[in-house]
């Protein structure tokens, strides 16, 4: 099996853009009133159990990284069942898989592997696609609040983009 991060890379990009594009659709369901200034932006991704990512806007003026974007995945989501695929391959049949980054690296996966250092190559490609949209330009068509951040989170806590404490640096999406 083998999952090509770089290629990925462009389906997310594309997601997003046509996401942006299209805000604010009737299926881009989030915490707060849609017609509110957004407050966060949250890629949720999920690769061992499933594999998806859910870009959910947020327009709650009390908005944290709660957790929230949990209860809007299924109407914000893009598939990516490949990811889900080649993991459940390697942990249920011990079958190793080939991971081409998107910066271009080639690794090969096997069970010997942390599943932290694992959801990391699907967080990092994940936390670039929101680094070149912000550098870009990208969000500049949205209706963003002056703190407006940013953040990434896998499903299950093995990956988080910024860190919290430099949440208003790193993630500040203006």
């Amino acid at each position: 099996m083998h999952i090509d991060l770089k290629e990925d890379y462009s389906r997310v990009f594309s997601y997003l853009k046509k996401r942006i594009a299209d805000y604010p659709a009737s299926d881009s369901e989030g915490p707060g009133e849609s017609s509110a200034p957004i407050t966060q932006m949250n890629f949720g991704f999920q690769f061992d159990q499933a594999g998806w990512v859910a870009w959910v806007v947020d327009t709650r003026p009390d908005a944290e990284p709660d957790g929230e974007w949990n209860s809007y995945i299924e109407k914000n989501c893009l598939e990516l069942n490949h990811w889900f695929k080649a993991v459940d391959e390697l942990f249920e049949n011990n079958t190793p898989f080939t991971l081409n980054t998107h910066n271009e690296s080639t690794l090969e996966i096997d069970t010997a592997i942390e599943m932290e250092e694992l959801a990391s190559h699907f967080g990092n490609m994940l936390r670039d696609v929101l680094l070149e949209a912000r550098s870009s330009g990208l969000f500049g068509s949205l209706p963003l609040s002056k703190q407006c951040v940013m953040f990434i989170e896998e499903h299950d806590s093995l990956y988080g983009w910024p860190e919290y404490d430099t949440l208003m640096v790193d993630g500040l999406v203006q």
